[in-house]
Parts: C-alpha cells; structure tokens; sequence
C-alpha cells in the first residue's frame, strides 16, 4: 500500500497571477455543479481570519443558516465568537429578509448596515435611480484580502444550485480591496430597530409585487432508487471509477452505533482508495489499512482506517465530539448526518450536515447529476458518492 496524500481540488478553472503573492481563480455552479460557490467562500475561512466582510444585493434566513455553520467550522467557535463581521445589503425590491436581518445582528461581533437608502434614510423598495447590486464576500488575514467577487446573493439557492459564477481574488497588498470596501461602506447606514420596523412594514404592504418568492423553494431531490444503485466497492473493482481521482467523498453516517462515542464511520469496500491506499486483503480478519489526516475546523488529528471482516466494511474513526469541541468549541454529533471528506493539499477537511438538510441534498443531487451515487454494500441501506 502507498502513503496517502492530499490533492488541490480540481474545481478552479485556472490561476492567474496578478501581482506577487496576488491570485485570481474562476468558479462556476450550476444545478448539475451544486454547492461550488458556497464550499468556494468557505474554503477562504480559518482561523487565521480577523475580519469578515459580506456586501450582497440581498439576504435571506435560508441563505445565511446556510453559510454560518460551515464558517463557523472552518474558523472554530473561539475566532468565530470574536473577529468582526460586517453586513452590508439594500432594501431594493424587498428582497432582503427582515428574519435575516434580526439573525445577523444577533451574530456575535456584527454588525449590518444597509446601502441605498433615500435621502434621510428613506426606504424606497423601488429605487428610482441606480439598484444596489454588489456581491463580495471578503475575509481579511493580516494584510492579505481573499474575496469572493461575483453574482451570488447571500441566499440558499445561490450558494447551492443557482446558476453563478465568480471569482476569488487573493492580493498582498491590503490598499486596493479595502479602498473597494471603503467605498461600499460609505453608501450604507446602520440598521436600527425603527428601520428594520419601517422596512418590514412596507414589505409586507407590497409582497405581491416581489420577485423572487419570498419563501425559497427546496431542490428535489435526483438520482435513480437506492435499490437500483450499484454497490460501491463493484463499481470501483470492475474499473468504472477510480476514487482517488475525486475531490470529494461523502457517506451517509446512519446511527454510527459502532462505538460509544458515535465517532467510528463505515465505509464500503474499497473506499481506502480515495485516502490513497491501495489495500486488497479482504478476509475475515480485522486489518489496519493506515493513518488518514483529518482536519475539523481548526483541529487536525491522525486517524486510522481499518478493514474490518466481521462486518465487511472499512471503518475510520474520525474525531470525536469532545477532540472536536476542544480544538474549536463546536458541538457535533455525527448521527443522522452525511459526511464529506474534501481533499486538501495536506489530508482530507471534514464536513458534517444534517442527511435531509439543504447541504447534505446539494451533495447527493451533485453525485446523482454525474452518476457517481452508490450503495455502500452488505446488509447496509445506506448511500455513498463521489464529489
């Protein structure tokens, strides 16, 4: 067997440089491709972060419990709780939330503003000049600015399976980004409790006239029955597709009844490959495969990766609740979850979402549109795919 190894994702289109230490990379979803711009700005977060910066055209709730969580895991509850975060969107065409607004001024360290505004504050749904329509998600690192620029809205759909594109910009130098910023600052008032009264009394008044809905629609859920699926281990020995080609990895967790602290993962047959080994002694014994570094949050830890006969599954013990509250003050409990495991330079991040949530879906929908949704095998129900 050979040592694992991490890969660089595959998704960016390319890397352009601008400038010493300056990077620009393309991104692009769509409903087959869900999910790349929210795991694009995530991927900007950790815990070196020291202010985040968020300008959109609008907000809703879905899209902001949509962002939140992942952030939080990336960055660890202790940066989390303490760096400033900064909102700023309009109230044009009503769009924004009012739900959202209270959700993110509850947001510890934030603070929202709101741009476009009439003269003296004058809320005007239906602006009569120029709509405010900027989409920026910076994360400020010292003097390093990383930003997502494009068309995403700080809503579900746009981060999941709307059709965006974009780009993330990474500069040394802080001046020219934060002259940007500076300037988006400057259109923009504090939200206050009479504003966000006044708004969400006009709102209601002319919800009829507002598109989109006001209520997110769910994406349906794609892809063949569960019966009908091959079974991921004869997919992966028949030649049909090779693992460790792939970015990304999720299982679906069930009650994780392995052990007492609901941390042991089982795996299909084969699944090592995606880890970079290349085990084959598939008998009645129990065997240790190997280490696979697995990072949460800000916390990263060894974990091993075993084939165990009596069950006829790997299994890998990822970290535990407690290790994982430890290192960033996140609660986790892996039950009833999917599991991600997305490639790094370096071992593999772990992602962790509710199975009937709106991430967890985007997940299945993005392996069902490619066909790369499988049974784990034995007497297991449970599903696995290829990201």
């Amino acid at each position: 067997m050979k040592r694992p190894v991490g890969k660089r994702p595959l998704r960016s289109l390319r890397n352009a440089k601008r400038g010493e230490g300056d990077r620009m990379t393309a991104v692009f979803q769509d409903a087959s491709r869900p999910s790349v711009i929210l795991s694009t700005i995530c991927e900007m977060a950790d815990e070196n972060v020291t202010e985040l910066r968020i300008a959109v055209a609008y907000m809703t709730g879905s899209g902001l419990a949509t962002l939140i969580p992942p952030l939080v895991q990336r960055m660890g509850d202790y940066v989390w709780k303490r760096i400033p975060k900064i909102f700023i969107m309009s109230f044009d065409f009503g769009h924004t939330e009012p739900t959202a607004l209270t959700a993110a001024t509850s947001l510890p360290a934030s603070s929202v503003r709101i741009a476009n505004l009439g003269a003296n504050g004058r809320i005007a749904l239906f602006p009569p000049a120029a709509a405010f329509h900027a989409k920026m998600y910076m994360f400020c690192k010292g003097d390093v600015r990383t930003a997502f620029v494009g068309s995403a809205n700080l809503s579900r759909r746009a981060l999941s399976i709307n059709t965006e594109v974009g780009a993330v910009i990474s500069v040394a130098n802080r001046d020219g980004m934060d002259a940007v910023w500076t300037a988006i600052l400057a259109g923009s008032l504090p939200l206050d409790v009479a504003l966000l009264e006044s708004y969400t009394e006009l709102r209601s008044r002319y919800s009829s006239e507002m598109t989109p809905p006001l209520d997110e629609p769910v994406p349906p859920e794609v892809g063949p029955r569960r019966e009908d699926l091959t079974i991921f281990g004869e997919a992966v020995q028949a030649g049909h597709v090779a693992p460790e080609s792939f970015n990304g990895f999720w299982v679906e967790a069930g009650s994780m009844s392995s052990s007492g602290s609901h941390a042991q993962l089982e795996l299909p047959r084969r699944s090592n490959r995606f880890f970079g080994y290349e085990f084959r002694r598939y008998d009645g014994s129990q065997r240790p495969i190997g280490d696979v570094i697995l990072t949460f949050g800000s916390g990263t830890w060894p974990r091993s990766l075993a084939w165990h006969g009596d069950n006829g599954m790997e299994r890998i013990n990822l970290p535990t609740p407690t290790m994982v509250s430890e290192a960033n003050g996140l609660a986790v409990d892996y039950r009833g979850t999917a599991i991600l495991f997305r490639r790094r330079t370096e071992g593999f991040e772990v992602h962790v979402a509710p199975w009937d949530g709106d991430e967890a879906r985007a997940w299945r929908n993005e392996s069902a549109a490619a066909g790369r949704t499988y049974r784990l095998g034995g007497e297991s129900p449970r599903l696995c795919g290829l990201l």
